[in-house]
């Protein structure tokens, strides 16, 4: 059940409305560290003892790119 969950969030980050975000002034190394941070951040979140969430990391990972600035291009 837990593998179904992950593909299905999977399939909806990748299928889903383009994804692109962007941040002015900011370049690929800036995302990438950004991103990075971000995802290590979600993941914690997202651990509730032996109970993952995956959408609540999708949710906390989207939350911290906005906080730095990140939004969807345009």
């Amino acid at each position: 059940m837990r593998k179904l969950v992950v593909i299905l969030v999977a399939g909806m980050l990748l299928g889903g409305c383009g994804g692109r975000i962007c941040k002015s002034g900011a370049g690929q190394s800036e995302f990438n560290s950004d991103s990075y941070n971000c995802k290590q951040r979600s993941r914690s979140l997202a651990q509730f003892g032996d109970v993952y969430n995956p959408f609540e990391e999708v949710s906390a990972q989207n939350e911290c790119m906005a906080m730095k600035g990140w939004k969807p291009c345009e």
